[in-house]
């Protein structure tokens, strides 16, 4: 027998704004719009070229859409750096928690 935690396997790239669903859809083919992917859902899917799992934290009309992407750690460098440049007309910031 063989046991091998897999628990460090994924890094989480938390992102929120009101255009977080606009940057999101760039590289995503899921439909995003809020009425279709809501607050508690999640969904594995492709973003630009990394495979990742999407779940929306909070989706509420008066605040800003949060969502968390667990990408796989040898693609979290790629998929960070796809999201600089695709959020870069939406004026990105990145704060560090």
């Amino acid at each position: 027998a063989a046991i091998t935690p897999v628990g460090d396997g994924k890094t989480i790239i938390r992102l929120t704004g009101d255009n977080v669903r606009f940057l999101l859809a760039k590289g995503c083919t899921l439909d995003l719009h809020a009425s279709a992917f809501q607050s508690g859902q999640c969904a594995q899917t492709l973003l630009a070229r990394a495979n990742i799992l999407l779940h929306c934290i909070k989706s509420n009309s008066s605040d800003a859409d949060i969502f968390d992407v667990y990408v796989a750690r040898s693609f979290a460098d790629y998929a960070w750096k796809w999201i600089e440049d695709a959020g870069r007309e939406y004026k990105i910031a990145v704060i560090r928690t």
